[in-house]
């Protein structure tokens, strides 16, 4: 599985000190094992559906705190949809249309959050699948300002994925540190994490923490942390693949520890 290739950035990304800054270039995750990639779309889409669902109720009852959470995940679990979908386009012309619809797809559904039109999101969440016939007009890679463009999509969007199951997250910082100490996760559920933390670390490669960066905090230190949790999550795959229980615990251990250091400097 080839987690680096196809990464495309044209022009450099423009990143003030609390400013978001979005190049222009377009943004194509690695391409994911057509397994692992459906995996992620129905959990993903079934997320998004529940956490509409949750939004809609939230606004009706006035609920602030569980509006905002819904809002953040189905946010997150879309984006990531769509980045991914991206991803995959290029394999199979005749594939694209469908790929390209689902990335719109997603958008819209993050797009609808955003505002808080939980409905709206509810009704897209419920489409959002690798059938998904394709739109008019030819499929086209659209650049990294326009996947993200009035989304609302910010860091702590990225990183929901790492947050409690109950909030929206997915759980991976607590798995992360639990098989760290002892490795029971499964090869499946390695790739699926895997194909998702790659995708969270393109975002986070356009979308800066949420303070920017100063000379304590410079960004060339956010790419190294960027870089370290790549390589940690690359060596997840290859031991779980090779059935290496005492490398697959190692590689959690070295994934926690830059996740760590990361969130001591930029958290």
């Amino acid at each position: 599985m080839r987690w680096n290739a196809r990464r495309i950035f044209v022009g450099a990304a423009v990143l003030l000190v609390g400013i978001v800054g979005l190049d222009q270039s377009s943004m194509e995750a690695a391409p994911v094992a057509e397994a692992e990639f459906q995996s992620i779309v129905d959990q993903n889409a079934k997320s998004i559906v529940a956490w509409a669902d949750t939004g809609k109720k939230a606004v009706d009852s006035k609920s602030k705190g569980k509006i905002t959470t819904a809002s953040r995940s189905v946010r997150s679990n879309a984006m990531l949809i769509a980045l991914l979908a991206q991803g995959q386009m290029g394999k199979n012309a005749a594939e694209d249309g469908k790929l390209a619809a689902l990335r719109d797809a997603a958008i819209a559904a993050a797009k609808a959050a955003g505002n808080k039109k939980f409905g709206d999101a509810l009704t897209v969440g419920k489409t959002l699948s690798l059938t998904m016939p394709a739109g008019k007009g030819p499929a086209k890679i659209i650049s990294s300002a326009d996947l993200v463009k009035d989304t609302d999509f910010d860091i702590d969007d990225v990183m929901h994925p790492f947050r409690k199951t109950e909030i929206g997250g997915m759980n991976y910082e607590l798995d992360i540190k639990a098989n760290a100490k002892k490795a029971t996760m499964t090869p499946d559920k390695i790739a699926a994490m895997a194909a998702r933390i790659h995708a969270i670390a393109d975002y986070s490669e356009i979308i800066p923490p949420t303070k920017g960066f100063a000379a304590k905090n410079p960004k060339k230190d956010w790419d190294l942390y960027l870089k370290d949790m790549r390589t940690a999550t690359d060596a997840l795959v290859t031991a779980s693949k090779g059935k290496d229980t005492k490398g697959l615990q190692g590689a959690f251990l070295k994934l926690d520890g830059a996740c760590n250091t990361c969130h001591e400097k930029f958290k």
